[in-house]
């Protein structure tokens, strides 16, 4: 009897030591997982990236997994970077939009002479439209483009510093 039991038990630890993506709930049930990538040591189950992927798909029909996960990937990097700087708030997405606000946004400045630039050299664009009467438009266009170039930089400065596995399989 101790035999049979110690037999199993031994061979359940060896399953779970020589396959990851095995553990056992609280209930004792098993569960079966794949991780699919690995940021700074957190793993990302499929089954919580499909969920997201599934999200992600509505706003973006013709995202690929690949391009999906990458996205989640950037977001757990931003995450966990708002974590270090122990942002207050609790809820995820705020802690992301508080980083963003504090390491892009407050950073960007827009001169009135890169508006006056830009309509110079796009005037064409405004339909004949006075400096003025589109200046706010200017302005918010380069506003938006200088915040995604920062985002761009910040994402990949975060990705550079950081240790990233992707095991995506379809």
């Amino acid at each position: 009897m101790i035999k049979k039991y110690f037999k199993y038990t031994f061979l359940i630890v060896l399953l779970m030591a020589a396959n990851p993506y095995i553990s056992l709930s609280s209930d004792d049930h098993m569960i079966i997982d794949r991780v699919v990538a690995v940021v700074n040591g957190v793993p990302v189950v499929r089954s919580e990236f499909l969920k997201n992927y599934e999200k992600i798909k509505e706003r973006s029909p013709s995202i690929t997994k690949a391009e999906a996960l990458q996205s989640v990937i950037n977001r757990m990097l931003v995450y966990q970077e708002a974590k270090e700087m122990r942002l207050d708030e609790t809820n995820p997405d705020n802690m992301i939009k508080e980083y963003f606000d504090i390491k892009v946004e407050s950073g960007i400045i827009i001169r009135e002479e890169e508006i006056q630039d830009f309509y110079n050299k796009n005037s064409k664009e405004f339909g004949g439209k006075e400096y003025m009467a589109v200046h706010d438009e200017i302005e918010r266009y380069l506003y938006e483009l200088n915040k995604n170039k920062k985002i761009k930089e910040l994402i990949n400065t975060l990705r550079m510093q950081s240790d990233i596995r992707v095991r995506l399989e379809d």
